[in-house]
């Protein structure tokens, strides 16, 4: 949504000056006082998990803080697994909970998401799900 936004603004800052010559008044302003350089964003920081807990009933339930700008990706490991598979594209709430687990050890990664790119793989949260 934001390079849509910024390919109609550049758009836009294009027709303006084709329109307004440089030695009009509105050609002028536009020249002057529309930036034409935008604020780079930057990935946000790797998701830290406050709290990771086994609610028991293979159900899980991690606390996220700060969010991440933007939104969190879920990614798991389980038991005998040897390489994270992501579980969830796509996180906006300040925690993940959700069932079906098999008892054992998962292991939980996380990465956060913005217009901006994405943060590194968080380490590992190891939950011992019941």
């Amino acid at each position: 949504m934001a390079a849509g936004l910024d390919d109609t603004n550049i758009a836009w800052y294009a027709a303006a000056t084709k329109k307004y010559g440089p030695e009009t008044e509105h050609g002028k302003t536009i020249r002057q006082q529309v930036p034409t350089a935008s604020k780079a964003v930057q990935p946000p920081d790797v998701p830290t998990v406050i709290e990771a807990q086994a609610l028991g009933g293979g159900k899980v339930h991690i606390d996220f803080g700060p969010v991440a700008s933007g939104y969190i990706q879920v990614w798991h490991k389980g038991s005998g697994e040897t390489a994270y598979t992501m579980l969830v594209p796509k996180v906006t709430d300040k925690f993940y909970e959700a069932g079906g687990f098999a008892p054992g050890a998962h292991s939980f990664a996380f990465k956060g998401i913005n217009s901006g790119g994405y943060s590194d793989l968080s380490g590992p949260t190891v939950i011992q799900v019941t």
